[in-house]
């Protein structure tokens, strides 16, 4: 074994060892690196204490030379859970931790979790469940950023993840070379020992590269489409995310980086995965480093710019740049001139005036903006591209419901674009989680006042003055009825509601991810039944509706 690790699990009778399998027979691993989190552990082990899966999982708690009060927390736990392990590595990494958790796993699957996040009570089990009826190797849950008690989309993830299907693969679905992370997944033990994952110590973005090689060693890969773990910003700054600028930071970024472009050579793949790879690199990875140029001293930032233009060289990565945002394209271009003084007036301009710049219908399709001519050439701009990179705002907003079933209505429309009536083409799915069937609902468009009212408008910070947008075609209407859900017994459990859109911007599909005040209200503790069956909407993370469907007899409700 590693030397100066320690084993501590508590050893009494009690409830919670008697409830628990054997180590040997759970089905999920979590390992839980520990370092230095005591303010977040209590709230991520809490999560890991709330879950809905009984008896099939095990916690490995890895702790790894704290300083403050985090061993005792972690040791506490493990005394009082039969299914929780306690572990303690002297003078280790968060790579050795995680290498060392993984060693000592007893289960069929391996999820990762940092101690600083946590996880929705039922991701563990709805994971499994898509596991056991898909057989997929890597199971990928969406993701959203948590700052204090405020949660929202993570953006890194939701491109990962936009317009996936329930069951793919890398090759199929390169876009998911976007999510650099490895936690949050179930991971097959097969997979994970088949592709030799090894977390490199001393470094930081250690699970860049494991976490492309999984996906990329991977025989099938599922898509859980509710939100099941909470990645935290530190208040404190204090996390490795938070702190690319460090010289340490920014050459293990480039290390981790040019490990995925080798190993994708080596195994030859394919070559739509070497092109999201190329726009993950330009659109994210130096992208974060180029936003925070102008925090830096101006020698620094000077050395980081030569570097960056190199390995965008090296790279051969500006043939993408074709296919990324006009922001993205300025920025490289005063990179490559190493013109930083424009560079961080872009920067300026873009923190401060960019989220409500004007745009107009473009003559030949798509969207232009009107931007500073000193710049931007000409200061009139298409930027379609960046308005694609966004999901469109899902939005239910009320529900109707009779002895037929219900009527739920909503809108959904890309953020600063117009949506006249009979614009957009709406189909709605409800998609079950254990089955995997998507039953189509009638759908049609309808006229959204609340859209109009509530999103029609938007204020330019630069000018002061109010734009508008018609939104008269952004809503829509979907029956949920009775009779359909009582002939397919495969809706039965959780699902989600799935809307494909078609648009003056462009055709995808998303979940909806909000829900209006009022039908929050509404349907809190509200069961909808018929003879035969029942159905309950409820608000999930981030408002993602959530359908929970039963074919028990039940009563009028």
């Amino acid at each position: 074994g590693e030397q100066g690790m320690s084993l501590f699990k508590k050893t009494k009778d009690s409830r919670a060892l008697t409830t628990r399998k054997a180590a040997d027979d759970v089905r999920i691993s979590v390992i839980v690196p520990v370092f230095n989190v005591e303010a977040y552990l209590p709230a991520c082990l809490e999560s890991l204490e709330r879950q809905t899966l009984q008896d099939d999982f095990e916690v490995i708690l890895v702790e790894n030379g704290s300083t403050d009060g985090s061993a005792s927390i972690a040791q506490e736990f493990a005394c009082r859970h039969g299914f929780a392990f306690y572990l303690h590595l002297d003078r280790a990494d968060l790579g050795q931790a995680r290498n060392f958790g993984a060693k000592q796993a007893k289960g069929s699957y391996l999820f990762f979790l940092d101690a600083d996040d946590r996880i929705a009570p039922d991701l563990l089990e709805n994971l499994l469940r898509i596991a056991d009826r898909t057989k997929a190797e890597l199971v990928v849950s969406d993701v959203a950023r948590q700052s204090g008690d405020r949660c929202s989309n993570s953006i890194q993830h939701r491109s990962a993840f936009r317009n996936m299907p329930l069951l793919t693969t890398l090759e199929k679905s390169s876009s998911l070379v976007f999510d650099g992370t490895v936690w949050g997944k179930l991971i097959s033990r097969g997979l994970y020992f088949r592709a030799g994952v090894r977390f490199r110590s001393d470094v930081v973005y250690e699970d860049l590269f494991p976490s492309f090689k999984l996906k990329a060693e991977a025989k099938s890969i599922a898509f859980y489409p509710g939100v099941g773990y909470f990645w935290r910003i530190r208040e404190d700054g204090s996390s490795i995310t938070q702190s690319p600028m460090a010289p340490h930071s920014f050459k293990c970024r480039i290390e981790a980086i040019q490990q995925c472009y080798d190993y994708a050579c080596e195994k030859g793949l394919d070559w739509r995965i070497f092109r999201a790879l190329d726009l993950r690199v330009i659109q994210h990875d130096l992208m974060v480093i180029i936003n925070r140029l102008d925090s830096v001293e101006r020698e620094r930032a000077m050395d980081y710019a030569q570097q960056i233009n190199g390995l965008v060289k090296k790279w051969t990565l500006f043939d993408v740049l074709e296919d990324c945002s006009l922001m993205c394209r300025q920025k490289y271009k005063y990179l490559r001139d190493l013109d930083v003084d424009s560079l961080f007036k872009v920067l300026a301009w873009q923190r401060e005036y960019y989220s409500t710049v004007s745009l107009y219908p473009g003559k030949k399709g798509g969207y232009g903006a009107r931007l500073p001519r000193d710049l931007f050439a000409k200061g009139r701009k298409n930027i379609t591209i960046e308005l694609r990179r966004y999901p469109p705002i899902c939005k239910l907003v009320s529900i109707d419901c009779d002895d037929a079933g219900l009527v739920l209505h909503g809108f959904a429309y890309h953020r600063c674009t117009t949506i006249p009536q009979g614009s957009q083409a709406i189909q709605v799915y409800l998609v079950n989680i254990e089955s995997g069937k998507a039953l189509r609902l009638e759908a049609e468009s309808e006229r959204s006042e609340y859209a109009e009212e509530a999103y029609g408008e938007v204020i330019e910070k630069s000018t002061g003055k109010a734009y508008s947008y018609d939104l008269e075609g952004a809503g829509f209407r979907f029956a949920l009825p009775y009779d359909k859900l009582a002939g397919c017994r495969e809706m039965k459990g959780l699902n989600f509601i799935r809307v494909h859109y078609r648009n003056s911007l462009e055709a995808g599909h998303t979940y909806t991810r909000r829900m209006s005040r009022d039908l929050r209200k509404q349907l809190k503790e509200t069961v909808f039944s018929s003879p035969g069956v029942s159905v309950r909407i409820e608000p999930g993370p981030l408002d993602t509706a959530r359908v929970l469907v039963d074919y028990q007899d039940c009563s009028e409700g």
